[in-house]
C-alpha cells in the first residue's frame, strides 16, 4: 500500500493541470494578501496632503459665507430682527479624518482572509480531486495500471490517500501562511488591536474548519469523478448541484431544510440563520410581521457533509469495484 501511495504521489507532482491548479491557488492567496496589505495600509502623506487641501478649503468657503461679514448673515439681516438663519451654530466642525479612507483594523481582515482562502482552497481541491482520477479513467491509463495492481480497491485507495496527503498539506500551507502573513501585514501597518491572539485564535479555528471540509470536498469530488469518468462530465454534476443547491436554499420556501449551501455556511462560520417570514412570531399594525428565525447550527451540519462525502465516496469505490476501467 506505500508503494502505490509513493507512486501516487510522485504521479501527482507530475500532472501539468494539477500544478496549474496549485499555481492559480497560490496566485489567489497572494491576492488576497494584496488585499489586506491595501485596506490596512494608513493613508500615504500624498492621500494625506490632498485630505488636508479639501479641509482648508471647506474651512475657507464656511469662513466666507458664515463669518461675520459673511453671506448668511448679509441674508438673516435682510430678512428682519426676528430672522435665525443658525449662522452662528454650524455643529460639529469638519476633520482631516472625514477626508480619509478608513484603515481597516485586524479585526476587520482576520477571520474574511482566512475564508477567502478557504473558497479558494476548497474550489482548487474540488478541481484537483476530479482532475486527479478522471484523468485515468478517460485516458485508459487505468486500465494499464490494474494490470500491475489488479487489486481494485487497493488502487482506488491509494490513489484517494495519495490525494489527501497532497491536499491537505497544501491546505495547512494555505491555512499557515494566511494566518501568519495576515498577522505581520496588520502589525507593520499599525493595524493590530488590543485582542489580537484571540482575533487570530479565531481565524485559527476558521482555517481548522477549513482543513476539516477540504477533506470532505476531496472524497466529494474523487467519488463524483469515479461515477462519471470523464472531467467534463463529473464538472457539470457539480456545477448542477450547486446551481440546484442555491435555488433551493433562496428560493424554496422550505428548501433550506436539505440543502447544502447551509450547512457549509454554518461550519466555516458558526451558523447560519433563516427568517421565515411566512410564520410571524408576532404581528402588530406598526411593526407588521416578526419572523421567525431558524438556526443551523455546527455540529448538524458537519454530520450531514460527513454522511454526504462518505455515501459518495463509498458510491464511487463500488463503481470502480465493478465496472470495467477502461
Amino acid at each position: 500500500m506505500i508503494r502505490l501511495v509513493t507512486a501516487e504521489l510522485r504521479r501527482f507532482s507530475h500532472r501539468w493541470l494539477i500544478l496549474a491548479g496549485l499555481a492559480i491557488l497560490v496566485l489567489s492567496q497572494a491576492l488576497i494578501f494584496a488585499n489586506v496589505f491595501s485596506s490596512t495600509a494608513p493613508p500615504s502623506a500624498a492621500q494625506v496632503a490632498n485630505a488636508q487641501a479639501q479641509l482648508d478649503d471647506i474651512n475657507r468657503l464656511d469662513a466666507e459665507y458664515y463669518g461675520p461679514d459673511g453671506q448668511c448673515m448679509k441674508e438673516q439681516e435682510a430678512a428682519g430682527p426676528d430672522a435665525d438663519f443658525g449662522c452662528d451654530d454650524q455643529g460639529v466642525a469638519l476633520t482631516i479624518d472625514d477626508f480619509l479612507k478608513h484603515a481597516a483594523t485586524y479585526a476587520d481582515v482576520a477571520t474574511p482572509s482566512m475564508v477567502f482562502s478557504a473558497i479558494t482552497l476548497l474550489i482548487a481541491a474540488l478541481i484537483i480531486s476530479i482532475s486527479f482520477m478522471t484523468a485515468d479513467l478517460s485516458s485508459g491509463a487505468m486500465s494499464n495500471w490494474l494490470t500491475f495492481e489488479p487489486r481494485r480497491m487497493r488502487v482506488y485507495s491509494s490513489k484517494l490517500t495519495a490525494l489527501l496527503l497532497a491536499l491537505v498539506a497544501a491546505g495547512i500551507v494555505v491555512v499557515g501562511s494566511n494566518l501568519g502573513i495576515v498577522y505581520a501585514i496588520a502589525r507593520y501597518n499599525g493595524a493590530l488591536e488590543a485582542n489580537a491572539s484571540t482575533l487570530a485564535n479565531d481565524a485559527l479555528k476558521t482555517g481548522l474548519r477549513a482543513l476539516v471540509l477540504l477533506v470532505l470536498f476531496v472524497l466529494i469530488g474523487y467519488g463524483i469523478a469515479t461515477l462519471a469518468r470523464h472531467a467534463a462530465i463529473a464538472m457539470g454534476a457539480v456545477l448542477m448541484w450547486t446551481v440546484a443547491d442555491l435555488y433551493a436554499t433562496h428560493a424554496i420556501r422550505s428548501g433550506w431544510r436539505f440543502a447544502t449551501t447551509p450547512r457549509l455556511y454554518a461550519w466555516l462560520n458558526g451558523k447560519w440563520e433563516f427568517e421565515a417570514y411566512e410564520v410571524c412570531t408576532n404581528f402588530d399594525a406598526m411593526n407588521g410581521c416578526t419572523p421567525k428565525l431558524y438556526h443551523v447550527y455546527q455540529g448538524e451540519s458537519l454530520i450531514y457533509l460527513a454522511v454526504l462525502a462518505v455515501v459518495v465516496a463509498v458510491a464511487g469505490a463500488i463503481v470502480f469495484q465493478r465496472r470495467d476501467a477502461a
